[in-house]
C-alpha cells in the first residue's frame, strides 16, 4: 500500500528503531518486491550504509540486487567493517547470507590446515569430496589444483584471492547457463569484487578474520563452479514432474532442503484426489524413495531432504523412522526430524510414549521431542509432557526445559516445574513465574526467584540467543592467511 511505504519513507531519520526493528521492516520490503518497494529499500541503505554488516539487512539488500549492482551493495557492507569493525560473530553469519543468496554451500568445516595454520588445499579437496560426494580435481584440472594450492600454502592474501577468483572466471566460461539462469554472472562479478586491489587493500586493513572469510567463501566458490548446478531453477523448472524431482532428493547440498520437499508434495498432489490410485502410487513411490535414503550410510543432506518430505506428505507411517533421527548429532538431521514429526503433528504422540514407557528413547533425543511436543501444543502433548516431565527436564536440561514448557501456558506444570528450581533457579523460576502469572497463582519462592533472575542479568549482560560466537565452533573458521 503506498501510505505504508510513506510512513516507512518519514521514519527514516528515527534513532528508536534499531536493527532488529529495521530488519523487519526491510525485510517485508525485500518480500513485496514491486518497484516502489525496492526503490525505498534502497534509498533506506543508502542512508544507513553503517548498517549493510548486519546479516538481516545484508540479507534484505540482496533480495533486490541484480546482476551488475554487487559492487555497491558490497562496498557499503566493508564501509560498515569498518565503522563497526569484522572480529564479531556477524561477519561469519553475514559471509553465510551472501553464500546462501549466491547457492554455495559453505564449505569451511571441510578445510584442512598444515604445521603453519595455513590451508592445504590438497587435503582439503579430498575432504570436500567425501563429505559432498562429487568429484572435483578433474573438472578443475591438475594445474589450477597445484596454482591455488601454492597461493594458499605461500599465505599471501592478495594472490591467493586473485587465483581463487581467476578460476572462477575459468569455469564460468566452461559452463552453458541454461536460458534465465543469471547465477553464474552473480558468482563471478562477487568474486572478482573480492579480488579487486582496492578491495583487498581494504580487507587487508581490516584484519585476519576478515581475510579468513573472504578466502573461505572464494574457496566455497570455486567449488560451486567445478560441479555448478542452479538447484531453485532445478527445482522450479521440473514442478509438477515427479520423475525429475526424485532424484533431486540424493543431491548432496543444503539448497533444496525448503524447496524440494514442498515441490515434491505438490507433484503427488497433483496425480489426483486423495484416495486415487494414481495418486496412492504416487505417493509411496516418494515413501519408499525416502525411507530407503535414510537407511543409507553416506552424505547427509539427502537424509534431511527426506525427513521434511516425510513431513510434508504427512506420513504417519514414518513416525518411528523419523524418531529415530532425533538422537543425530548432525544438526541439519536431528532439526529435519524435528520438522517432519511437527507436521505429524498427534501421529507423534502415541509411537513417542510407547518409547518413553519402555525406556528406549535415547537421552539426546529428549530435547527434541520436547520442542516437537511443546509445537504440536494440544492436551494429548501436554499430557506426554506431564507424564515424563523429570525425564525432558533431565535431557534437556532445567532451564529449556521450563522454557519450552512454559509455551503450553498449562497451570499443572508449575508443581513439577518447582520440583527443579534448585537446579537452575534463574530460568525455571521465571517459566514458573509466567504460569503462575497467567493463572493468577501465588508462588511461594517469588522473592527468590526475582533475586536470582536478577543477579542472572548482572552475571550475563550481554547474552544473545546465538551466544555471538565468531564462526561455526567446529574450527573450520580458524586457519591463518
Amino acid at each position: 500500500a503506498p501510505d505504508s511505504l510513506d510512513l516507512v519513507h518519514q521514519a527514516f531519520d528515527r534513532r528508536d528503531y534499531d536493527e532488529e526493528c529495521w530488519s523487519f521492516i526491510l525485510e517485508a520490503l525485500a518480500e513485496r518486491g514491486d518497484v516502489p518497494a525496492r526503490r525505498e529499500l534502497q534509498a533506506f541503505l543508502k542512508k544507513r550504509a553503517d548498517w549493510f554488516g548486519s546479516p538481516s539487512i545484508l540479507s534484505s539488500a540482496l533480495k533486490v540486487t541484480d546482476p551488475g549492482e554487487y559492487r555497491a551493495v558490497l562496498q557499503g557492507w566493508i564501509r560498515s567493517l569498518q565503522w563497526k569493525g569484522a572480529g564479531g560473530g556477524d561477519t561469519g553469519e553475514a559471509f553465510r547470507v551472501l553464500m546462501d543468496h549466491l547457492q554455495i554451500d559453505d564449505a569451511g568445516w571441510c578445510f584442512r590446515t598444515n604445521l603453519s595454520g595455513r590451508i592445504d588445499f590438497e587435503r582439503t579437496l579430498k575432504a570436500i569430496e567425501s563429505s559432498y560426494n562429487c568429484e572435483l580435481r578433474g573438472s578443475l584440472g591438475e594445474q589450477t589444483v597445484r596454482a591455488i594450492s601454492a597461493a594458499l600454502t605461500a599465505g599471501a592474501f592478495e594472490e591467493s584471492a586473485s587465483t581463487l577468483s581467476r578460476t572462477i572466471k575459468e569455469r564460468a566460461r566452461a559452463i552453458r547457463a541454461a536460458p534465465g539462469d543469471d547465477l553464474v554472472d552473480r558468482i563471478v562479478e562477487v568474486a572478482v569484487f573480492w579480488a579487486d586491489p582496492e578491495v583487498v587493500a581494504s580487507v587487508e586493513g581490516l584484519g585476519p578474520h576478515l581475510r579468513e572469510w573472504v578466502i573461505g567463501f572464494l574457496i566455497s566458490a570455486v567449488v560451486k563452479m567445478a560441479g555448478y548446478r542452479n538447484y531453485d531453477l532445478e527445482v522450479r523448472r521440473s514442478a509438477g514432474d515427479l520423475d525429475a524431482l526424485l532424484p533431486l532428493l540424493e543431491v548432496e547440498t543444503s539448497f533444496m532442503l525448503d524447496r524440494l520437499p514442498q515441490a515434491i508434495r505438490k507433484a503427488v498432489e497433483s496425480r489426483g484426489e486423495t484416495g486415487t490410485a494414481a495418486r496412492s502410487s504416487a505417493r509411496r513411490a516418494v515413501e519408499d524413495r525416502c525411507l530407503a535414503i535414510l537407511a543409507s550410510r553416506g552424505p547427509f543432506f539427502p537424509q534431511a531432504m527426506a525427513l521434511e518430505t516425510l513431513g510434508e506428505l504427512r506420513s504417519v507411517g514414518a513416525v518411528n523412522e523419523i524418531i529415530d533421527f532425533l538422537e543425530e548429532e548432525n544438526s541439519y538431521l536431528y532439526e529435519a526430524a524435528e520438522h517432519g514429526l511437527a507436521k505429524l503433528e498427534d501421529a507423534v504422540i502415541e509411537p513417542a510414549r510407547a518409547r518413553l514407557e519402555a525406556g528406549n528413547l535415547e537421552e539426546d533425543s529428549g530435547h527434541s521431542l520436547l520442542i516437537v511436543l511443546c509445537e504440536i501444543g494440544n492436551a494429548e502433548a501436554l499430557k506426554l509432557v506431564l507424564d515424563h516431565a523429570d525425564f525432558f527436564v533431565e535431557t534437556a536440561g532445567p532451564g529449556n526445559a521450563a522454557r519450552w514448557m512454559s509455551l503450553f501456558g498449562a497451570r499443572e506444570l508449575i508443581d513439577p516445574l518447582r520440583r527443579h528450581l534448585p537446579k537452575d533457579t534463574a530460568q525455571v523460576g521465571q517459566a514458573i513465574l509466567l504460569l503462575a502469572a497467567i493463572h493468577n497463582v501465588r508462588v511461594p519462592e517469588e522473592a527468590g526467584i526475582r533475586g536470582a533472575i536478577d543477579d542472572y542479568w548482572k552475571k550475563h549482560p550481554d547474552e544473545s540467543e546465538d551466544g555471538d560466537e565468531p564462526g561455526p565452533g567446529d574450527g573450520s573458521d580458524k586457519y591463518l592467511m
